[in-house]
């Protein structure tokens, strides 16, 4: 601002030179010259006879100092006036041309100047708005800068109280955190003392199993007649039935110490009870519900893998655990007491087959077993059905295949064949 004043205050004083310098040269160009004092006249020059007292001597005396005086004043005037209109007469004579010329030129440098100046001074106004004009958008930009930094600081404000507050929480969990971890300190503490008493007693009951392995070891008693041999097989006879019925409760899920079940068996042969009855019937119950739920378990992850084999067909046919899906159907039986004819497989899930038969030949008085038995509704010839169970549905009490468990999914593929 203070370079645009100075600018400013530079230009006036140019147009001020540039305009008195014109009045100059307007004033050589075209006034009229005046000498100082006036032009002389004759008559101003000639004093009156005043005095005729006067002789002509005296007069002529006195006229003569007079005149030396006037003379000398006359041609000093004279010689200045001389020497005046002679530099007039020469700056008039053969210099006027050059001067007005110079003074053209002059004049027009001026006038560019004052032309520039005025540039420059518009310019310099232009500039001064331009300036105003920031100075406001600044001004603006300041207010609402100020508005920013208010509202800034109000979210700093808050923030700060939020992250008080946060802190306040974090504390708190910090000694909620410690208190757990006390705890768990000390939950650690009983678990390494359980874990002590759990070898502790491991280590008694090998000992006690081991003891009671030797006591149960088999004397050697002597076989020397019919009836102890009948008596011998017989305990074997019980035994297999004892170790099938052990191995079935292990293939539910419920394993039980040969030991202890040995042990048992000889207290019970023997009218000995080392518990109270209260407490062996109370036992007896837990042992019974364990085995019903290991059972359930079983049917339900058999039931499940059945549904996923089956998943997105059909059932044509449920009973008594027994599913039936039709595969192809076939011409219907016309007489429904004529031998039917099929082929029948049993195969495990997934696993191998236990069974193949080409060609069987049922007619209404054979014993046919239930899995054939519901399916013949579903037969015809040229029929095909598969028929899913589990073991235990199909074999009920008699014996299994080998490898073949209560919970094993069968499935059987049974197909109408013409009759022969």
């Amino acid at each position: 601002m203070s370079c645009i004043r100075m600018h400013l205050h530079r230009c006036a004083w140019l147009l001020i030179g540039f305009l008195g310098t014109v009045d100059i040269v307007s004033a050589a160009e075209s006034g009229n010259y005046t000498p100082p004092g006036g032009t002389p006249s004759v008559d101003s020059l000639m004093e009156s006879a005043s005095n005729s007292d006067y002789g002509l001597s005296t007069l002529m005396a006195q006229q003569s100092k007079s005149g030396e005086s006037s003379s000398n004043r006359s041609a000093s005037k004279h010689a200045v006036g001389t020497s005046i209109l002679v530099g007039m007469g020469a700056s008039s004579g053969g210099s006027e041309a050059a001067a007005r010329k110079v003074l053209r030129a002059e004049n027009r440098k001026l006038k560019r100047q004052l032309t520039d100046s005025i540039a420059e001074l518009k310019s310099s106004q232009t500039e001064l708005e331009k300036s105003r004009k920031q100075l406001s958008d600044h001004q603006s930009v300041r207010i609402e800068m100020q508005k920013q930094k208010d509202t800034l600081q109000k979210q700093l404000s808050d923030h700060q109280t939020l992250l008080t507050a946060t802190q306040h929480q974090f504390k708190e969990a910090q000694t909620q955190l410690e208190a757990v971890r006390k705890q768990f300190r000390e939950a650690d503490i009983v678990r390494e003392q359980l874990e002590t008493a759990l070898v502790s007693t491991r280590y008694q009951l090998v000992q006690a199993n081991d003891r009671a392995v030797k006591a149960s070891k088999s004397v050697s008693v002597p076989l020397d007649s019919d009836n102890r041999k009948r008596d011998y097989v017989v305990g074997q006879a019980m035994a297999s039935g004892l170790k099938e019925t052990l191995a079935s409760y292990a293939e539910s899920g419920l394993s039980l110490d040969p030991v202890r079940v040995t042990a048992g068996l000889t207290d019970g042969l023997r009218n000995r009870m080392q518990l109270k009855r209260s407490d062996m019937d109370k036992y007896y119950l837990t042992f019974a519900e364990q085995l019903q739920k290991q059972v359930n378990a079983k049917v339900k992850m058999g039931e499940a893998l059945i549904a996923k084999k089956t998943a997105g067909r059909k059932p044509a046919k449920k009973v008594n655990g027994l599913v039936y899906f039709v595969v192809k159907k076939g011409h219907p039986i016309k007489d429904q007491d004529a031998p039917v004819s099929l082929a029948l497989s049993e195969q495990i899930v997934d696993g191998a087959t236990l069974s193949a038969i080409p060609t069987l030949t049922l007619t209404a008085d054979d014993d046919i077993p239930a899995v054939v038995r519901e399916a013949l509704p579903l037969l015809g010839e040229e029929a095909e059905v598969d028929a899913y169970a589990l073991a235990k549905v199909v074999y009920g009490n008699l014996p299994m295949p080998k490898g073949v468990t209560p919970f094993t999914v069968l499935v059987y593929h049974l197909k109408g064949i013409k009759p022969q």
